[in-house]
């Protein structure tokens, strides 16, 4: 992490923490890691594998940590498996140059189906 960016990180985990706090309906923060995770875990618990916090789920219909899940409609897209214009040429998230981040992915989807 570069030191820019160290104080807007410490407000976002700051801002997590209150929220999970808030959540379970008590006031004092837990004292160790166990807890913790549980209380984490609280704010995601439609989904069992933790998938919104992880990095990279392989299933694009999954969220990942600050990332959006992509709506199954632009999965299918005729335009997307086309090649049309405007569709981004996404196979895999696997680091490949074809490839991009799931969220660049499905802006540049919704971008091509916003009316001007």
């Amino acid at each position: 992490m570069r030191p820019h960016q160290a104080p807007a990180w410490r407000m976002f985990l700051g801002q997590i923490g209150a929220l999970a706090l808030h959540r379970s309906e008590t006031t004092e923060p837990p004292q160790d890691e166990p807890a913790w995770r549980d209380l984490l875990r609280t704010l995601a618990r439609k989904f069992p594998h933790d998938e919104p916090w992880r990095l990279v789920v392989d299933d694009w219909t999954k969220p990942a940590f600050l990332q959006p899940p992509v709506p199954k409609d632009v999965l299918s897209s005729p335009k997307r498996r086309s090649g049309a214009v405007g569709a981004p040429q996404v196979k895999a998230f696997d680091g490949t140059p074809n490839s991009r981040r799931k969220n660049e992915f499905v802006r540049a989807r919704l971008a091509v189906r916003m009316p001007p």
